[in-house]
Parts: structure tokens; sequence; C-alpha cells
């Protein structure tokens, strides 16, 4: 499927950027990022594909984990009693869900009303 798209787009005489997943002469999987464009000559007949490479594997085995990590974790979420209260320090967003809101004998509303007043008294501190 990629390769047929990165073909595509150059008969369109396109650049094609993507994430390739190989297979090692030794068997293992690798990753790279790949750029491809055609090579003209002088009167603009393509001659040639210069394709660019880089090795992305460890970046894209991260991504792969968090994927699987956050995939199982939302199993558990969706599959188990838990309230859910996750407040993200850094961007001021706090993620919760209606098991949370149940357990404190709140609506899932009255919960963000809580964690709006919570971010604006967390601001105010965070400025003294």
């Amino acid at each position: 499927m990629v390769w047929e798209q990165l073909y595509a787009t150059l008969r369109k005489d396109q650049v094609w950027r993507g994430d390739i997943c190989n297979v090692h002469q030794q068997g293992h999987q690798y990753w790279v990022e790949t750029t491809a464009v055609n090579s003209s000559d002088e009167h603009g007949n393509i001659v040639g594909v210069i394709i660019i490479f880089s090795d992305i594997t460890e970046r894209k085995l991260g991504e792969l984990a968090l994927a699987e990590s956050s995939r199982q974790l939302e199993l558990v979420i969706d599959n188990t009693d838990v309230g859910v209260w996750d407040w993200q320090i850094e961007s001021g967003d706090i993620i919760d869900n209606d098991r949370w809101a149940e357990i404190s004998g709140q609506t899932l509303k009255q919960v963000e009303r809580l964690n709006d007043d919570a971010l604006i008294k967390a601001e105010k501190l965070r400025k003294k």
C-alpha cells in the first residue's frame, strides 16, 4: 500500500513523504522516515528518483508502545468500575469520567465546574 502511494505520487511529479516499515536481512523490522522526489535532467525529463531515509525505529517503537499502553488503559477503564481524575499540570487539562463523578456523589457537570474552580485557584497560587 505504501509503495503504491509512493509510486503514484512520483508519477504526478510530486514529493512523497512517509514512514515505511522494512524487514532487515537479519529478520527484524525497522522503520525509516522517507522522502522521495523525482530527479530530472536539464530538459525536464525524469531520469531517476532521489530517496532520503532516516532511521526512526526507536521513535516508532516508542509510539507503538505508548499506543498499546493507552489502548490497554482504555480497556481497563471501560470495563471496570474505575473513576478517573487526571490533571495535566503543564496544559491545565483535567480528564475525568462519569464514574469519578458518581463516586464523588456529583454529576459530571458539577465535577467539571469544580475542576474549573480548582484550576483558577491553582493559577492564582502559581502567580503568587
